[in-house]
C-alpha cells in the first residue's frame, strides 16, 4: 500500500514537471529551460513513461493540450430568441406571425413593427384560446398553426414577451419565441418615419 502511495506521489511530481517542461518549449531538443532540462533527461522521460499507466498518461497529454488551445466564447441564443437580424429576414420573407404584446396606449404612443399584430399580454391566453373565425374577427388577421416555428412576440424589451412565450407554449404552441430586444432594440435602427402607428378607430355616428 505504501509502494503505490510512492509511486503516484512520484507520478504527480513527474506529471508537473512535464508541464513545466511544456512552458519551457523545446525542453529536450534546445535545452531552453535549464532547470527542468537538468532534471529531465530523455531517459528520465522514457522511465516515466514505461512505469506510468497509459490512461494517466492520456490524460496529461488531453489537460496539456486544453491548456495550450485557445478557448473562443461565443455568444449564445436561446431556442425561444431570435435576433434583430433573423426578425428583419423573416418580416422580409413574410413568414412570420408577429404580436405586440404591450398595451394599445403604449403602441400609440411609439408605434409598432410594421405586420405586427397587437394582442395585449392580459389578453393573450383568450387569445390563443379562440378559434380561427373568432381570431380573425377580433384581430383581422389569421389564427397562427399550434406547430408554426415563426411566431414571434415583443414588448418593449423582453420582460412582457418572455411571459408571452410561456403563456403559448403552455397553450400548446410549443415553437413560440420572442424577439428580446424589443420595441427598445427595433427604434435604434428605425428612425421615427419608418414606424408604424395604428390608425385610431373613428367612433361611428348616429
Amino acid at each position: 500500500m505504501r509502494g503505490s502511495r510512492l509511486f503516484w506521489q512520484e507520478n504527480v511530481a513527474n506529471i508537473s514537471n512535464i508541464r513545466r517542461a511544456s512552458i519551457c518549449g523545446s525542453v529536450f531538443a534546445h535545452g531552453e529551460c535549464s532547470e527542468v532540462s537538468s532534471r529531465f533527461r530523455p531517459n528520465h522521460l522514457a522511465n516515466f513513461r514505461s512505469r506510468t499507466p497509459v490512461r494517466l498518461l492520456a490524460t496529461v497529454a488531453e489537460a496539456d493540450m486544453k491548456l495550450a488551445e485557445p478557448v473562443e466564447i461565443k455568444p449564445t441564443v436561446k431556442k425561444t430568441e431570435v435576433t434583430y437580424e433573423e426578425l428583419v429576414s423573416l418580416i422580409e420573407m413574410g413568414s412570420v406571425h408577429l404580436y405586440d404584446v404591450r398595451e394599445p396606449s403604449e403602441v400609440q404612443e411609439t408605434g409598432t413593427i410594421k405586420s405586427a399584430v397587437n394582442i395585449p399580454l392580459t389578453k393573450l391566453k383568450a387569445a390563443l384560446k379562440m378559434d380561427a373565425a373568432e381570431f380573425r374577427a377580433n384581430f383581422d388577421d389569421a389564427r397562427p398553426p399550434m406547430d408554426d416555428p415563426n411566431i414571434i412576440f415583443y414588448g418593449f424589451c423582453s420582460v412582457k414577451s418572455m411571459a408571452a412565450v410561456e403563456i403559448a407554449q403552455k397553450l400548446g404552441f410549443k415553437r413560440a419565441r420572442h424577439f428580446p430586444g424589443g420595441w427598445q432594440e427595433w427604434s435604434r435602427h428605425h428612425p421615427p418615419a419608418q414606424q408604424t402607428k395604428p390608425q385610431q378607430q373613428q367612433p361611428k355616428q348616429s
